[in-house]
């Protein structure tokens, strides 16, 4: 059996000489005697050309793919002798060094592209598998078993095809830019009603081309984000913080954790809130009737990863504006009113824009504005507003805190005895007028859920949907 291996790997390697049009020079360390007079008696004038044999006896391999096995890297399982050997190429063609190392190791190869590079190769003891797997990742082979046979194919960059691809999740018409680069040596047609695109191209090129779609053309990921819009009196909030630290009133754990998370910022713009699956819905009916919290509003925005989504709760208040321009003429000098309905926007506007990053994290770029109208200047809605833009970084199901944006409202209130203290001048004798100046603040809290693409639910265990 030693016998017939060797004289297969000699025969093998005088083929290889024949299909190159260089003559290469292969260097080895390790033959042994018999493997050499072998090698001597197929050929009786051999060239330069001196082949890595192993020193122990080899064994017969497997037929190549028998099992399906994969080899490191992702290649399939070429070879099965692990046996270390020297290998030194020296001004080789690829496909002669490859079909050297199928003659070494038993095995039938079919070569399909263009194998010219020189190969320039110095291994001092690798097996056959590892340095089958060098060669075809260094110069971009591709390596499929079928029936016994090797088949190793390369592109072929004197070759010109057409190829159609079909994107499902992507529209076609917005790759055609993209593609136009990558395509300098052919041509990119788009049919934007099939979504179907067609690339004419070197085999290299519609390589490139193909990696390129198989990295686009996927589900975009979603993002869930739960807001929460408060609006609570500080001087209320801190007092019920004071009686809960001395135990003054009695109060549920989240609650308290609650409290506790809305206090902490007040110094500070940021803060993550501390809860087990970001439901804060009890804590916040909880301080609606201990302080008088109030829920402004609470969206939740669906929004594709890095794109922005956006929530408006307005309402356009109208007024009158007037302009007034003169004119001269032979009479004199008149002038003219043009009177014309105006708008002022009050309430909620939301921006979001989500960035899906490993490790489950998401990036948050949040601008938030929150006016509302406190008077009238000349007819003129007096909108006081209340802006933040900012971003951040929280984990999956996170709740992050938003306050510090603080406001002075003052509420005017009047009891007293009826009618009489209506009457001019002695009316105030009969009523108590109320002026409370309180200090509000607003927060924003922001859970984000990713969302599967493929069905639309979010991971969070409990289901959103449920709520």
């Amino acid at each position: 059996m030693n016998r017939r291996n060797a004289v297969l790997a000699a025969t093998g390697a005088l083929l290889a000489l024949s299909a190159g049009c260089r003559t290469p020079n292969f260097e080895a360390t390790q033959m042994s005697a018999e493997a050499r007079a072998q090698w001597e008696r197929a050929a009786p004038s051999p060239p330069p050309l001196v082949a890595a044999l192993p020193v122990e006896p080899v064994q017969e391999p497997a037929p190549a793919g028998a099992d399906g096995a994969q080899a490191s890297g992702g290649f399939p399982q070429v070879f099965r002798d692990p046996t270390p050997r020297a290998l030194q190429l020296r001004s080789a063609r690829l496909d002669q060094a490859l079909r050297l190392l199928a003659a070494t190791g038993g095995v039938s190869l079919v070569l399909q592209g263009d194998f010219s590079p020189v190969v320039e190769l110095d291994l001092p003891e690798v097996p056959l598998q590892a340095a089958f797997e060098l060669l075809a990742r260094t110069y971009d082979c591709r390596i499929e078993l079928q029936d016994g046979l090797v088949l190793v194919s390369r592109d072929d960059p004197s070759l010109v095809e057409s190829r159609v691809f079909e994107v499902e999740s992507v529209s076609a018409a917005s790759l055609q830019g993209d593609l136009a680069a990558i395509v300098t040596d052919g041509s990119v047609v788009v049919n934007a009603a099939r979504n179907v695109i067609m690339v004419t191209a070197s085999q290299p090129r519609l390589r490139e081309v193909e990696k390129y779609l198989a990295s686009i053309d996927r589900p975009e990921r979603q993002v869930l984000i739960e807001a929460r819009i408060l609006e609570v009196s500080r001087q209320e909030l801190e007092e019920l913080g004071t009686r809960i630290a001395f135990n003054d009133i009695s109060v549920g754990e989240d609650t308290a954790t609650f409290v506790s998370s809305l206090l902490a910022p007040s110094n500070s713009v940021l803060g993550t809130v501390a809860s087990a699956d970001g439901d804060f819905d009890a804590a916040i009916n909880a301080l609606h009737a201990l302080v008088g919290l109030e829920v402004l509003s609470r969206p939740r925005l669906l929004a594709l990863n890095n794109r922005e989504a956006r929530l408006d709760i307005v309402t356009e208040i109208p007024y009158v504006s007037a302009t007034t321009t003169s004119e001269g003429s032979a009479t004199g000098v008149g002038a003219q009113t043009i009177e014309e309905i105006e708008y002022k926007t009050v309430g909620l506007k939301l921006l979001v824009t989500p960035s899906i990053l490993e490790g489950g994290l998401v990036s948050l770029t949040i601008d938030q504005e929150v006016s509302e109208q406190t008077g009238t200047f000349q007819s003129v809605p007096i909108v006081d507003s209340r802006h933040i833009v900012t971003g951040f970084v929280v984990a999956e199901g996170q709740t992050i805190l938003i306050g510090g944006l603080l406001k002075q409202r003052r509420a005017d209130s009047r009891d007293g005895v009826p009618l009489l203290m209506d009457l001019p001048i002695l009316g105030r004798a009969f009523r108590n007028d109320v002026h409370d100046d309180k200090q509000v603040e607003l927060i924003l809290l922001m859970t984000p859920w990713l969302v599967s693409a493929r069905d639309g639910t979010a991971t969070r265990a409990t289901g959103l949907a449920a709520r």
